[in-house]
């Protein structure tokens, strides 16, 4: 036991040690570039943004409009804690005392989950509010056809927010993960009860779940959302909640993060949950984990990349997506997102 103790600890300095060394080469191969180019694309693009529900289309449009309180909420929530540090701890303890509230984008789009069986989350990354998350979300729901659950990673401003990132880079058992793990466990468990209820569903109880084929879970998650993704499946599978994995397909986007667990489903066998990783090349915090995991023995998951400088999700990644840009380097292979694409243009 006490070996095993050792082995673990073991593992776990030898990839923070690891971690550490990609940041530093990062880090500094990043100085002779435009840093904030790689988080916030090219200068040139900033005053012609992709669309209104991007970042940059966002702060446009309500600096156009004289909407100065939703630029005050923005401002705290991305500088507050930079400028304030206190204004962090004040934005966290908010943060654990409150709850998601499931804010949905597209709902114009909604028949279209009932007829596929799925359910689309979209999980923030850092400095986003709601306001410019629901954008982002009606962004992903026009290009998918399908209305996305907003999933509120609550920021606490850019400082609070790296340390928080850095804490679930080193343990699955911090708060925004599991928030979301039981997320999905209670929505699971209540489609479940659901279909038992109609008279489809015979499994055994004893089980922490049962065995169904509703409701599949599309889980998009950009930046600190994919460290927070990749936490919440390992909780799940430290807890044994892995019935319903084969039902639970991840997309990140511009992932910091490198570590990505999986397990044999006991009954399709079949690896799961599915992931597939996009990264831009030019992407500071991309370039410190997806873009690197064809490098990394622990991580599993499809990687697609292409040419593109920043790291915002709806200027710089799901443009991307719509055109299907992404490819995997060296495989003729599309990605699974790319099938939802085509069949959102075929409606």
């Amino acid at each position: 036991m006490e070996s095993d103790q050792l082995s673990t600890l073991g593992t776990r300095v030898s990839r923070v040690a690891h971690r550490a060394r990609i940041e530093t080469n990062v880090l500094s191969h990043s100085v002779h570039k435009d840093l904030l180019e790689l988080i916030a694309g090219k200068k040139e693009t900033w005053f012609q943004p992709h669309s209104e529900d991007s970042e940059w289309g966002y702060i446009k449009k309500i600096m156009h409009e004289h909407e100065f309180g939703k630029v005050a909420r923005l401002s705290t929530s991305t500088l507050g804690s930079v400028l304030f540090p206190p204004m962090g701890a004040f934005l966290y303890i908010r943060f654990l005392l409150g709850s998601d509230k499931g804010h949905r984008s597209g709902s114009q789009y909604a028949h279209f989950n009932k007829m596929d069986d799925e359910e689309w989350w979209y999980v923030n990354g850092t400095g986003v509010n709601t306001d410019l998350q629901m954008a982002n979300a009606r962004q992903l729901a026009h290009i998918v056809k399908k209305e996305v659950r907003c999933y509120y990673n609550p920021t606490t401003g850019l400082l609070v927010d790296f340390i928080q990132s850095g804490i679930g880079l080193l343990s699955y058992k911090w708060k925004p993960a599991t928030k979301l793990a039981k997320a999905l466990i209670n929505h699971w468990s209540l489609q479940d009860i659901n279909t038992k209820s109609s008279g489809s569903s015979s499994d055994s109880a004893g089980s922490h779940t049962q065995h169904t084929t509703q409701s599949r879970v599309i889980l998009v998650v950009h930046s600190m959302g994919a460290i927070i993704a990749a936490n919440a499946v390992k909780y799940l599978i430290k807890k044994g909640y892995i019935d319903n994995l084969h039902r639970l397909d991840i997309y990140t986007f511009g992932s910091p993060c490198m570590e990505f667990e999986s397990v044999i489903h006991p009954v399709h066998k079949v690896r799961v949950p599915h992931y597939e990783h996009f990264v831009n090349n030019h992407d500071y915090f991309g370039s410190l984990g997806a873009a690197r995991l064809g490098d990394n023995y622990w991580a599993v998951g499809r990687v697609f990349k292409r040419e593109m400088t920043g790291h915002f999700f709806g200027e710089h990644y799901l443009p991307g997506i719509a055109s299907k840009e992404y490819k995997r380097i060296g495989v003729n292979q599309q990605s699974r997102l790319y099938d939802q694409v085509d069949k959102a243009r075929s409606r």
